[in-house]
């Protein structure tokens, strides 16, 4: 766009665009004066460049840590003049809270962060022993979690099914039942009111603790052991069986014992008792009293009266004593 304005002694040219230049003219001359003429002119104003675009917001910072600040954005490029800087990006969003670790001083049954691979060993009836133990692979039998424990210096979580095995723990252990089994809903979870269940279907001891060292307690929570009845006459049925010099806790766990069975009746053996006069001492042979007497029972066991007590006035002696001591003999 162009606009000429006309005063009584200068014409001035105003150019409007992008930039804008001032020309002049002295009226009624052969002058001519300008800037293009007199070759002064200074360099046109550059237009002030647009704001530079916003930075964007910082990255979220890690676990625990806020966010570093975004860049700001460049300067606009405009004419020669400078533009005017971006304006400086939004602080990122603060991280997430890292949590608090796991308390491994506690058990599964009251920190349920515990029930992890990390810290345990799962068994469940649907398992297998060829598993490796997780959560999502667990053993069949609680003596082969025992092993892998073992190995791992891990507890063991069993599952509230029903384990047909005799337990034996012959050094530290600790077991945990009262978790859902894994096929259904909530696999894992506690279950308040459940318990692991050992019922061996053979006849025996079902849980017996006999570790040897001091330092090896056994902790065992929410289990129940269930014991065979008895068959065999004088047979009992015993639950669970402790002997060890270590710590044994069981918290939770319910013993259920079988019948025993009544020992065998006893059996009566006739004895024919000898005659008296097979029983009757041998006599005496004057002063000298008579002489010790053996007598065989039916049995084949033997009994054997004393030496008769010799007689006289000067070395009179009282009897032997006889054999087996019974009555008074030797």
């Amino acid at each position: 766009m162009r606009i000429l304005h006309l005063n009584a002694g200068r014409l001035t040219w105003l150019v409007a665009g992008a930039g804008a230049a001032v020309l002049s003219f002295t009226a009624c001359s052969d002058e001519f004066s300008g800037c293009g003429a007199d070759k002064d002119c200074g360099a046109a104003a550059g237009a002030a460049g647009s704001a530079g675009a916003s930075g964007s917001a910082g990255a979220a910072g890690s676990a625990g840590t806020g966010g570093s600040s975004g860049v700001g954005g460049s300067a606009g490029v405009g004419g020669s003049g400078a533009g005017t800087g971006g304006a400086a990006g939004e602080s990122g969003a603060a991280g997430a809270d890292g949590g608090t670790p796991c308390d491994t001083t506690q058990s599964p049954t009251s920190e349920s962060c515990l029930i992890d691979d990390a810290y345990g060993i799962f068994v469940a009836p649907s398992g297998d022993d060829a598993g490796d133990g997780t959560m999502s692979n667990p053993v069949k039998t609680i003596t082969k979690a025992l092993t892998l424990a073992k190995t791992d210096a891990k507890f063991v979580i069993a599952c509230d099914g029903s384990y047909d095995e005799r337990l034996n723990i012959t050094e530290g252990a600790q077991l945990y039942g009262g978790f859902k089994c894994p096929g259904g809903t909530g696999a894992w979870t506690r279950e308040t009111s459940g318990k692991a269940t050992v019922a061996p279907a053979m006849r025996g001891v079902a849980l017996n603790i006999n570790a040897t060292s001091k330092t090896a307690p056994v902790s065992i929570d929410n289990f129940e052991f269930d014991a065979q009845d008895g068959v065999d006459p004088g047979e009992s049925s015993i639950a669970a069986f402790v002997n060890t010099p270590s710590t044994v806790a069981l918290t939770n766990v319910k013993l259920v014992a079988g019948k025993g069975v009544n020992g065998a009746d006893g059996t009566v053996t006739d004895l024919m008792f000898p005659a008296q006069t097979d029983l009757n001492g041998n006599a005496a042979s004057g002063d000298t009293g008579g002489g010790g007497k053996v007598c065989t029972c039916a049995d084949g066991a033997t009994s054997k009266g004393g030496k008769g007590g010799d007689g006289g006035a000067v070395n009179a002696t009282g009897g032997g004593a006889g054999s087996p001591a019974l009555a008074g003999g030797a």
